[in-house]
């Protein structure tokens, strides 16, 4: 679909070349985190597949997984537009957590959780918050197409846990032990922009695909509270427990 984006419609090139420079690097890392993604969902294809998860599940992880590619190839063609230059191969992306100590269900349903559950479902309060900024119609365009996979992709996760609960409760009560642990994870690994001295840097690089400086995390804490907890809340997984959990696993990190 990137054919559709209107490339020509982008006011990249009216923009002063320090704010052009830091929205190469802003780009560059968001090449960086979808290329990570299609990794993983390849690699949840084949852990659902070995979990015996329903032939529907198993072909959209793999569809989602071509999807993130695409993000990553869009995100490069950003890279170049406000670069100039040819966007370089992103570095590899650290795999997700192997727990080498669970079971093949185990595994599959953490990546689940990890994956689609926590980081799609986030993905989305990042992408809505950068769509009602966007100031320009490639930036738009890409945005909706990016939130539209995304919601397909976070629904993944919470179907994978209805389809496991089915089959297991237990495994997915147990769950409870698990999660500060990969919430923690998640939050610790959000990136911190760096502020610039251009003068109103922060709105200018706000409508083109960045969040302000420390904001992920704000973003993150509100998809905890109104997503992400009510969502655990429906599989049995206490909130305030899970809250207290999570406040004690981010005081270590």
């Amino acid at each position: 679909m990137a054919h559709e984006i209107p490339w020509r419609e982008s006011t990249a090139p009216a923009l002063p070349a320090e704010l052009r420079a830091e929205l190469a690097r802003v780009w560059a890392y968001r090449q960086y985190n979808e290329a990570g993604a299609a990794k993983a969902f390849e690699r949840l294809h084949g852990e659902w597949r070995a979990a015996g998860a329903s032939a529907e599940l198993v072909d959209a992880a793999a569809a989602a997984a071509d999807e993130e590619a695409q993000h990553a190839a869009i995100c490069g063609r950003f890279v170049e537009l406000y670069s100039g230059g040819a966007a370089p191969e992103p570095k590899p992306f650290a795999d997700m957590p192997r727990y080498a100590d669970a079971t093949v269900e185990e595994r599959a349903l953490f990546g689940a959780v990890l994956m689609c559950a926590i980081s799609e479902s986030v993905a989305c309060v990042y992408l809505q918050t950068m769509l009602e900024r966007a100031a320009d119609a490639p930036i738009r365009a890409v945005h909706e197409l990016f939130l539209a996979h995304d919601i397909r992709h976070s629904r993944l996760g919470w179907a994978y846990l209805a389809f496991d609960a089915h089959r297991s409760p237990d495994r997915v009560r147990a769950l409870a032990e698990r999660l500060p642990g990969m919430l923690a994870l998640y939050r610790s690994g959000l990136g911190v922009r760096r502020p610039t001295a251009l003068e109103h840097a922060d709105e200018l690089l706000a409508g083109h695909g960045a969040l302000r400086p420390g904001e992920s995390r704000e973003l993150f804490d509100q998809a905890l509270d109104n997503v992400l907890l009510p969502g655990f809340a429906e599989f049995g997984i206490p909130p305030e427990q899970l809250r207290e959990n999570l406040r004690r696993e981010n005081l270590r990190r």
